[in-house]
Formats: C-alpha cells, sequence, structure tokens
C-alpha cells in the first residue's frame, strides 16, 4: 500500500503512521492562530458590504437641489431631532469638515411641485435616475434634503431642497449653496 501526500510517497507505512500523519495535516489547519487568521479575513471580507467604505472628505460639487419645498413642521421636527442625534454620537469623527449636514426631511410627491418639473430636471447635474424611468413615471422618488448647522444646532431655514438623486451617505455633496454631508434618513 503507497500513500501519496503533498506529493510524498510513503510505501509500507503502517497505518497507525498513516494516522498520526493525517492527524497533523488536520491539526496544522485547525490551530487557534490559523482559525482566528481566517476569521479576521472573514470578518474584513463581511465588514466592507455591511458598513460600507470609510467616510471620505471628497465633494462632490454638482448641485443636489433641483427645486426648494417647505416639509411640515412636524417632518422639520423629527429631522432636526435625527439630525441632533447623529451629530451628538458622530461629531468626533468629523471636527474640522463639517459644518452643516443634509437630512433627509419627506419624500415630495411631482404633484406638489406646482412649477414645471421636467424644465428643472433637464437642467439639474444630479437626475440620472428620472431619466432612467422616463420621464412620465409617477414613481420617481423626489427627497425633501434640510440643512442642519451643527454651530447653531438647528436648521438654516424652514425651507428644504427637492432631490431625485442623492449623495452616498456620510460624503460631502452642494444643495445651492451649502456644502454639507449627506446623513440620510
Amino acid at each position: 500500500m503507497r500513500l501519496i501526500t503533498s506529493g510524498r510517497s510513503f510505501a509500507g507505512e503502517p497505518e497507525s503512521a498513516r494516522c498520526a500523519r493525517s492527524s497533523h495535516l488536520e491539526n496544522q489547519f485547525m490551530k487557534p492562530s490559523n482559525i482566528l487568521f481566517s476569521l479576521n479575513i472573514l470578518f474584513l471580507c463581511l465588514c466592507q458590504p455591511i458598513f460600507g467604505r470609510t467616510v471620505s472628505d471628497r465633494v462632490d460639487n454638482r448641485n443636489f437641489a433641483i427645486d426648494t419645498y417647505y416639509p411640515t413642521p412636524n417632518e422639520i421636527r423629527l429631522a432636526e431631532r435625527r439630525a441632533q442625534r447623529y451629530w451628538q454620537s458622530n461629531a468626533q469623527r468629523f471636527p474640522n469638515s463639517t459644518r452643516y449636514l443634509a437630512v433627509y426631511t419627506t419624500s415630495v410627491l411631482q404633484t406638489e411641485i406646482i412649477q414645471d418639473l421636467y424644465a428643472k430636471v433637464i437642467s439639474s447635474e444630479t437626475t440620472a435616475s428620472f431619466f432612467g424611468r422616463g420621464e412620465n413615471d409617477e414613481r420617481t422618488n423626489l427627497s425633501c434634503i434640510m440643512i442642519y448647522d451643527t454651530v447653531t444646532n438647528k436648521f438654516v431655514s424652514n425651507a428644504g431642497y427637492v432631490s431625485i438623486d442623492l449623495p452616498p451617505r456620510g460624503s460631502l455633496a452642494r444643495w445651492d449653496g451649502y456644502l454639507a454631508r449627506y446623513i440620510g434618513w
């Protein structure tokens, strides 16, 4: 009987030696250091899609605002609470680079924009998803984004900005004259 292990041939090897050799190979892969290393690699691979990439201060200078919108006082109050909670827990991450936060406030229906939506979308820099669906599609997602000032701890005004496409969460982007970190919902 011949046993071939990693390119080596062992002729006439006793059964006990074969078992010892195979258990040695199994133990080599089952060492705690190898298991921990494998788990670390697996953890790092899974964290990327779950938690996203690290936040960078790269700025998207396209204007995400296509119109202004006035949300209800209740929507403003709820969005302001979310912005305050976010800033309390994340202020240390962005000490100097963030004065304004862009906060998703509410959804906007196309019928709520009275003036010509199509003309505003045509001249916008960030409306690719609108044209991907077709101009008369009622499912176009319009969002109201309000700008929160982290110095005064309140919104800069009672008006928000209508956006069709949104930047990735945590990124810096522009809504009219404000450069803000988009925090989402």
